[in-house]
């Protein structure tokens, strides 16, 4: 079976991107850097398919590339020739809040402003604010350290 076929299997055929024009997008960040087209790009919706994934690519020695947003100016996200990229655009779930406990568990492809709109109802707020909030996600903010201008 090839890693394709795996990864179909993995995360189910309509999300996983083989043409270049479904993968474009994912081929570069905001920053300069351009990548080079990767073998899939795949949106899992689940820590289960997330794993499937994941073993599959890791058995198949295929380098793997975690995208959030694809607002950073990092290119941390940008895929080089041969690898998978992984879109968490699907974990966009506030799981937990614990307003006593000054905390919220959210996923990773939950985006900045939305975890702010939630947040304020009970007057909190996330501190990092990158200028791209609107399409910034928690798990991209957290791996690039974007801090915005209440970054200090």
């Amino acid at each position: 079976m090839s890693i394709i076929d795996e990864l179909k299997k993995a995360v189910g055929a309509n999300h996983v991107f083989t043409s270049m024009e479904d993968m474009l997008p994912y081929m570069r960040d905001a920053s300069y850097f351009m990548g080079e087209e990767p073998l899939a790009v795949i949106v899992p919706g689940s820590t289960e398919e997330l794993s499937r994934a994941v073993k599959a690519c890791y058995e198949n020695e295929v380098p793997m590339y975690v995208r959030g947003g694809g607002t950073s100016l990092t290119g941390s996200s940008v895929p080089m020739k041969g690898g998978v990229v992984i879109s968490m655009n699907r974990f966009d779930k506030i799981l937990e809040t614990s307003i006593p406990d000054r905390y919220v568990v959210a996923e990773a492809g939950v985006r900045l402003d939305a975890l702010n709109a939630y947040l304020s109802k009970f007057n909190y707020f996330y501190p990092p604010d990158p200028a791209s909030s609107l399409a910034a996600t928690v798990g991209g903010s957290l791996s690039t350290n974007a801090g915005g201008l209440r970054g200090v």
